[in-house]
Formats: C-alpha cells, sequence, structure tokens
C-alpha cells in the first residue's frame, strides 16, 4: 500500500462475527505523505495491531447497516465530519466493505488519500476482499476435514493428534489435566424406536451441553458412534470431578 499510495493512515478493521456490531481487531498502517518519498520507501513487513478508537467503532455499527463504500472528498469535509464514523482533521477518507455472502467481515479505511487514487484503491480492497475469501474456504475446508459433520466435535484422529501435544506439554511443563469419557447408555434401543433423526439430535445436543461446561481450551470429540471424549487443560482430578 505504502509504494503505490501516498495517504495519512489505513486500517483494516475486522468485525466480530458473533457480534457484527462490535470489533474483532484493527490493524493500522502509517502512510507515506508524497510521491517522492514513497517512491524511495521499503515498506515495514507488519501492520500494527491497534486499539479500536470510537470512530472505528461508530463506523461498524454505520458499515453493518448499511454496507456500502463511504466516500469523503474535501467540498463535504465539514458536512460529513459531523458524523461520528468519519475521522477528524483529515482531507478525504474512504471506507469499503468487505463481504463475504452476506455478512460484514472488516472494512477496508484510508485517510487523506487523492481522490484521484478512489478508484484505484477500491478496486484494490476488491481483490483484497477476494483473498480473504479464499483463506475463508481453505479454513472451511480444514475445519470439516477436523470435526465431525452432525455434532461439530472433533473428529478422533484429530484428537488423538492433540491428545500426544497436550501429553507432551504436560511432561514438559509439569502441568495436570484430565481425559473424560463418555457414553450414552442405550442408544441402539433409541435409534431403534424412536428413529435416527431423534438419535442424531441427541447427539448433537449432547456435545452442545459439554462444550456450555468446558472452556475454550479444553477438546471434546466423537471418539466412536456414542461415545465421546474430553481432554481438560491444566485440570486436575478435583476439578474434573466436578465437571463430570
Amino acid at each position: 500500500l505504502r509504494r503505490f499510495f501516498s495517504f495519512k493512515n489505513c486500517k483494516l478493521i475486522l468485525v466480530d462475527q458473533k457480534e457484527p456490531e462490535n470489533i474483532d481487531k484493527v490493524y493500522r498502517i502509517r502512510g507515506v505523505a508524497t510521491r517522492e518519498i514513497r517512491k524511495a520507501y521499503t515498506p515495514k513487513p507488519k501492520a500494527s495491531l491497534v486499539k479500536p478508537d470510537e470512530v472505528d467503532k461508530n463506523l461498524v455499527k454505520k458499515m453493518s447497516k448499511v454496507k456500502e463504500i463511504i466516500k469523503l472528498g474535501s467540498f463535504s469535509r465539514v458536512l460529513d465530519q459531523e458524523k461520528h464514523y468519519i475521522p477528524r482533521n483529515i482531507e478525504t477518507f474512504l471506507a469499503a466493505p468487505l463481504i463475504i455472502g452476506d455478512a460484514l467481515i472488516g472494512i477496508l479505511t484510508v485517510e487523506d488519500l487523492s481522490t484521484d487514487e478512489f478508484d484505484n484503491f477500491l478496486i484494490l480492497s476488491r481483490q483484497f476482499m477476494l483473498e480473504m475469501k479464499k483463506v475463508e474456504l481453505y479454513e472451511k475446508v480444514q475445519e470439516l476435514a477436523i470435526t465431525d459433520g452432525l455434532t461439530g466435535a472433533y473428529v478422533r484422529r484429530h484428537f488423538l493428534e492433540r491428545l500426544d501435544e497436550e501429553l507432551e506439554r504436560s511432561r514438559r511443563h509439569k502441568f495436570k489435566f484430565s481425559f473424560l469419557m463418555l457414553d450414552i447408555d442405550h442408544f441402539k434401543a433409541c435409534n431403534d424406536t424412536y428413529g435416527h433423526l431423534v438419535g442424531d439430535a441427541i447427539l448433537t445436543q449432547l456435545v452442545n451441553i459439554v462444550k456450555a461446561n468446558i472452556r475454550e481450551i479444553d477438546l471434546v470429540a466423537r471418539y466412536g458412534g456414542e461415545e465421546f471424549s474430553v481432554v481438560l487443560s491444566e485440570t486436575g482430578r478435583t476439578e474434573a470431578l466436578l465437571v463430570a
């Protein structure tokens, strides 16, 4: 960005997918003011992770509703800066929504970019959105490979890999951890009596209950059929009995 555009600040605002009006992370790139400096400029390899400010928060609330490009040219500066989602003390502002499907996943903003370069920046933002779609698709494929399609619990193979990692971590750092096995009694009789749709619903509900009672760092897997395994990281016997 700094090699091709002159601007004051550029931000990538990532939206919390569970709460679309909330912010997950904000990355900022400080720009270069003139073309002459820009040509000789060697950009830093990474953007800075920064704390969201009030303008970022207001912009996300606005964008989650309209999902449209927001442009501010110098001619409309006074009028638009009365709106709380526009930064102050700037000449121009451009905010491009990053959308996958119907979901707003982020916003790419730039301050003090020449209006002549707005169109080129929007082309770049669309390309960036396509790259994010590829990443999301890859993550979904990876998730499908390690999670049970019915219950959302980890599959046995991935669980055993993670269990080996937990064992090694426990040995190295002398952490305690606990291992639980769960089994549904008379599950075949339930399937025979009420049908497999009811049986599937029971399996899914069981995993939901387990997840609601463990932490995000803990693991739950479908070990096979109606058998499930749980690893409670850094948890001793007494605490594990309470969870069980």
